[in-house]
C-alpha cells in the first residue's frame, strides 16, 4: 500500500512546486517582492503552527490533570509503615 502511495506524493509535490515557479515567473511583481511575501507568510504560519501547538499542548495537559486523579493526594490518608511493605500486609 505504502508503495503505490510514495509515487503519487512525488508527483503532487512536484506539481506543486512547479506551480509556485510558474507563478512566480508570471507574477506581475518583482522577484524581491514576492520572496518578501514568501519570507513573510511562512514566519505568519510558523506562528500560527506554534501558537496552535501551544494551545493543544495546554489543552492535553488540563485534560490529564482533570480526568487523573492526584495520586500524592490520593494516598496520603493510607497508614503504611515499613513492616507493612516489606511483608506485603496492610
Amino acid at each position: 500500500m505504502a508503495s503505490k502511495t510514495i509515487p503519487y506524493l512525488v508527483v503532487a509535490a512536484g506539481a506543486f512546486l512547479g506551480g509556485v515557479a510558474l507563478g512566480m515567473l508570471v507574477s506581475p511583481q518583482s522577484g524581491r517582492d514576492n520572496r518578501e511575501m514568501i519570507r513573510r507568510k511562512s514566519n505568519d504560519m510558523a506562528n500560527y503552527v506554534a501558537q496552535q501547538g501551544r494551545k493543544v499542548k495546554a489543552d492535553v495537559s488540563n485534560e490529564m490533570k482533570r480526568n487523573f486523579p492526584d495520586l500524592y493526594a490520593a494516598t496520603t490518608d493510607i497508614e503504611l509503615d515499613e513492616n507493612d511493605v516489606l511483608t506485603g500486609k496492610a
